[in-house]
């Protein structure tokens, strides 16, 4: 029974620091792991863009002059976002991220032909839009108690852009262009919920020609 008695109390001494290690490892990794991300993101700074008239409107005032049906621009850019974020802990309290999200958007700019005197329902029209793109990233956090947490990250852009001729309810692409640029985005958020898998997150998008913000929500699983 001794034997018995010392076999046990061994085998609990040897295996009690690694169950200790593991429950501090399982405590200090919560924050690792996947997350779906769900939000709104606003960019200002798109391109302008001068329209050429139709050929078959080549007869309209200056028709035939470049930029003669003037110009428009998507400069406001709105932008539902839907992605993904791998996260895992390098220190206690402080993670690596890495992102890559969908831009859906209905961003169109649209206006009468400038050299179009006709009325509306009847007139030429030219358009930019921005319909949709993609954001892929990479940042670092830290976490306070409570669920805060503030991180500064860098993100690569992209935009699909196309701009045209609209008659009469059928559009013609003039030009497309695919605008890529960088960002540098602090961030602030709060985790909630059991075991913190909910968030909710504030970042800003700083770049050369490209600035906004975004707030989101995430599910971690």
């Amino acid at each position: 029974m001794k034997k018995k008695n010392w076999m046990i109390a061994t085998l609990v001494a040897t295996l009690a620091p690694s169950l200790v290690t593991a429950s501090e490892t399982a405590t200090a990794n919560k924050n690792d792991g996947f997350s779906v991300l769900v939000g709104y993101s606003y960019l200002t700074g798109g391109p302008k863009y001068a329209h050429d008239t139709h050929p078959a409107d080549a007869w309209m005032q200056n028709g035939t002059v470049p930029g003669s049906a003037g110009e428009t621009g998507a400069e406001d850019l709105h932008f539902l976002q839907v992605g993904a974020r791998y996260e895992f802990e390098v220190f206690k309290g402080m993670t690596v991220n890495f992102d890559g999200l969908a831009l859906l958007g209905a961003n169109e700019n649209k206006h009468q032909n400038a050299n179009d005197t006709r009325p509306a329902g009847e007139g030429s029209f030219v358009y930019s839009n921005a319909p949709y793109g993609a954001m892929f990233g990479t940042g670092v956090n830290y976490y306070f108690g409570g669920g805060l947490y503030v991180g500064l990250g860098a993100q690569m852009n992209f935009v699909y852009f196309e701009h045209g001729w609209d008659r009469w309810g059928s559009q013609q692409a003039a030009k497309t262009e695919n605008e890529w640029f960088a960002t540098v985005c602090p961030r602030i958020g709060w985790q909630f919920g059991g075991d913190m898998k909910m968030s909710i997150e504030l970042a800003g998008q700083l770049g050369q020609d490209f600035k906004g913000f975004s707030v989101g929500a995430g599910w971690k699983f």
